[in-house]
Parts: C-alpha cells; sequence; structure tokens
C-alpha cells in the first residue's frame, strides 16, 4: 500500500480541466494542450478522448496477453482447455468481430486478447465532457512522491495551457487542477510558506530580546539610584497615603 501511495499510478494521475467559453472552443483549447504534453517527457500519457497511442496500446496488449489475460489458468493449457478455447475462437469467425479474429486467430489461437478486450470493455467509459469544463487526464512519468517533480509537470501544465489560449478569440477560459500530484505540492508549498514565516517571526523576536536586554543592560545604573527612591515613595505612600516635599528643605539638603 505505501509502494502503492508513493509510485503507484493513481499518485501520478493528475486531473486537468478547461472552464469557460463554449463547448467548442474547450475542445480546441483541449486539443492544443494536449498535443503540447504529449511531447513532454514529462509525462508518460496524456487523454483527452482522442485515439492517441491506439496503436501502441495494441501492441503492448498483444505482447502481454497470457500475463494480462483472464482465463489464463493452469487448465488453460490441458487438452480439453485448449480445445474449448480454440472452439470460442473459431465462433468469433461467425461474429460481428470476425475481420478482427481472423487475424488474430493465427497468433492467438486461444483468444486471449479476445478475453481481455472483452473484461475491459463494459461499455461505460469516462466522458470527457461534463457540459461546463474539457477534461485531460495527464499521467506523469516521475514518482507521485516526487513533489519537485510534480511540481515541474505542473508548471508544466499551466506553460501548456497558456501557449494553447494565446490565440483564443476570449480569455474566459479557466485552468483548474486536480489530483494526488496537485495536493502534495499545495501542502509542501503551505508548509515552506508558515515555516518561513515562523523562522522570519523568531529572528524579530530575538533581534528585540537581544536590544532589549541591551537597552536594560545599559539602564541598569540608573535603574539602581531610583530604586531606593521609588521604593520608600511607595513605603511612604503605603503609611501616610501621600508625601509632602518643601523645596526649601530640598535646597539645604
Amino acid at each position: 500500500m505505501v509502494e502503492q501511495l508513493c509510485d503507484g499510478l493513481v499518485s501520478r494521475l493528475i486531473l486537468i480541466g478547461i472552464e469557460g467559453g463554449d463547448a467548442a472552443g474547450r475542445a480546441e483549447v483541449s486539443r492544443k494542450l494536449a498535443v503540447t504534453l504529449r511531447g513532454d517527457r514529462q509525462f508518460s500519457a496524456i487523454n483527452n478522448g482522442e485515439a492517441v497511442g491506439q496503436a501502441r496500446d495494441e501492441r503492448f496488449v498483444y505482447a502481454h496477453r497470457y500475463q494480462l489475460s483472464p482465463a489464463v489458468t493452469p487448465e488453460r493449457f490441458t487438452e480439453a482447455g485448449l480445445r474449448d478455447a480454440l472452439g470460442d475462437s473459431l465462433d468469433l469467425l461467425s461474429s460481428s468481430a470476425c475481420m478482427v479474429a481472423k487475424d488474430l486467430l493465427p497468433h492467438d489461437p486461444t483468444g486471449e486478447v479476445a478475453a481481455l478486450v472483452g473484461q475491459l470493455d463494459s461499455h461505460a467509459q469516462p466522458s470527457m465532457r461534463d457540459g461546463r469544463s474539457a477534461v485531460l487526464l495527464a499521467q506523469t512519468a516521475s514518482a507521485g512522491s516526487d513533489t519537485d517533480a510534480q511540481a515541474r509537470a505542473i508548471a508544466a501544465i499551466r506553460a501548456a495551457y497558456a501557449h494553447a489560449t494565446a490565440t483564443a478569440p476570449t480569455s474566459s477560459y479557466r485552468l483548474v487542477m486536480t489530483g494526488p500530484g496537485v495536493f502534495a505540492v499545495d501542502t509542501r508549498d503551505t508548509i515552506m510558506r508558515d515555516v518561513r514565516w515562523l523562522l522570519n517571526a523568531s529572528i524579530v523576536l530575538i533581534v528585540l530580546l537581544l536590544l532589549g536586554w541591551r537597552c536594560i543592560a545599559r539602564c541598569r545604573p540608573c535603574c539602581s539610584g531610583l530604586a531606593p527612591v521609588l521604593s520608600g515613595v511607595a513605603a511612604v505612600s503605603v503609611a501616610f497615603d501621600t508625601v509632602h516635599a518643601s523645596r526649601s528643605v530640598s535646597a539645604r539638603r
């Protein structure tokens, strides 16, 4: 769990939203933003609903079909299991997927690709629009625990957004981001800002204390001389309520 939180797939996802303008304008900004970010090596994947990288994904699925297929079990490669798997693949030739099955059958007779695609195809794809914003899903190449790299990725998204909206007919678009990396960077920046504030306040307080102590040290003789006078006045005031003095008496003294 700790490893997934630090370097898992979810920890490296940044959800990007483009708000404002009309639907066509948001879609155009989304396409420009996606094109720019796909050329940035800080990101391993950018998804905004466009069929980009489909061939790469197909090659990956085909190359790892036996590791990913949910149908692969020890019984799958017994005589009965292979007979059933080959029968299912032959049945696909008479279905609507016959064109794809025809190309895959010589290389994947047990139909592992079909089993994997059938598990992934739930006919419930996430919406790339919610009526108010265009949505992109960015996956960073760096670990989610690397807040410096996440901060650079967020800065790259903002720069790409500024470039995508530089020629936009309206300035009403707004960029919003969320995700574990965004939360981590915001939390780090908040902590660093608080630490700097406390550090500066501590330095100022220490300087004031040192200056105050220096002033007290210089005024110590004066304070020592005033101490008997002030204590005598206080004692007389407590005993007799008032203190009377005469200028002539003071002059003779």
